[in-house]
């Protein structure tokens, strides 16, 4: 199967299988970079097909091609043109901000266990990114989280992050609770800011959060781990920083803690999969509510 898209009563056409591979989908770039099939799909469609449907022929079409800054390269062999491919030229680059909203949304499912989560940023608050919240995360999956959500509670099991950016997750899986789990989260705070343990104790914890930031890594793995820090901004100096606050951490700092947990805890972003009884109970808790089968 192939598309044709023409310019009615002018005789000018596209048919994409007609043309060679490297001209299938226009041969565009930019930035000096050649895009993939699919997002020369995309940009033909959103600037190259509109021209071609507002046009009254085919200079007509180059010209409103020229007011895109897309250059139209003709190409000819002893039959005559044969296809015709594209050049972005001065294209501004545009920063994409994503636009976020609180949803709060519940998916019923006719399972008999329940996924939790509850999440947000403590970035927002003013908070910064520190070592020791890599201790704090080893230290909820083996005491607070794993006691009051999986042995207490019943879920097979539990999680949680606190990242860089500042985005942070409490999540329980195959979980008999709903409501329950979340009052766990929302109790999360005034526990940390309570906690006590011993050297040895601490010394586990960091011992078990030093084992995660030292993961072996095989090349691919380094590579994208490389490319992640290039692209967030991520230097050597900050890595060794992160470091030295974790494997410092002491009790005191867990529990100053407590307030990224709040923080993020405040903006009460919640996401549910899980039974249609539980989720029918704690509707109240949701802005939307839909089946999910």
């Amino acid at each position: 199967s192939y598309y044709v898209y023409g310019i009615k009563d002018s005789g000018f056409y596209l048919k994409d299988v007609s043309l060679p591979q490297k001209y299938r989908f226009g041969n565009i770039r930019f930035d000096g970079r050649g895009m993939s099939a699919d997002e020369q799909k995309h940009y033909l469609y959103d600037h190259v097909f509109k021209a071609l449907n507002a046009s009254l022929g085919y200079e007509d079409f180059k010209k409103r091609l020229a007011e895109e800054s897309i250059r139209v390269t003709e190409h000819v062999n002893s039959k005559g043109a044969y296809g015709i491919s594209f050049y972005m030229e001065n294209v501004e680059k545009e920063h994409y901000i994503p636009e976020t909203s609180r949803k709060n949304e519940g998916f019923l499912t006719s399972g008999q266990v329940n996924y939790v989560c509850r999440a947000g940023n403590f970035r927002k608050s003013g908070l910064q990114y520190t070592g020791a919240l890599r201790v704090l995360k080893v230290m909820m999956g083996y005491e607070y989280l794993w006691v009051n959500v999986r042995v207490k509670g019943g879920a097979y099991g539990c999680m949680c992050s606190f990242g860089r950016s500042g985005d942070s997750y409490f999540v329980s899986y195959r979980d008999p609770n709903l409501g329950k789990t979340i009052d766990v989260y929302e109790k999360a705070a005034d526990a940390i800011a309570e906690f006590t343990a011993d050297e040895r104790t601490m010394t586990q914890y960091i011992i078990g959060a030093v084992s995660d930031l030292d993961v072996p890594m095989n090349p691919a793995a380094k590579g994208l781990y490389s490319l992640s820090a290039y692209m967030t901004g991520l230097d050597d100096a900050a890595l060794q920083r992160e470091r030295d606050e974790l494997l410092s951490a002491t009790v005191e700092d867990i529990r100053a803690l407590s307030a990224h947990i709040r923080a993020f805890m405040q903006e009460d972003l919640l996401c549910v999969v899980g039974t249609a009884s539980k989720g029918k109970e704690e509707q109240e808790r949701f802005l939307k509510v839909e089946n999910l089968f």
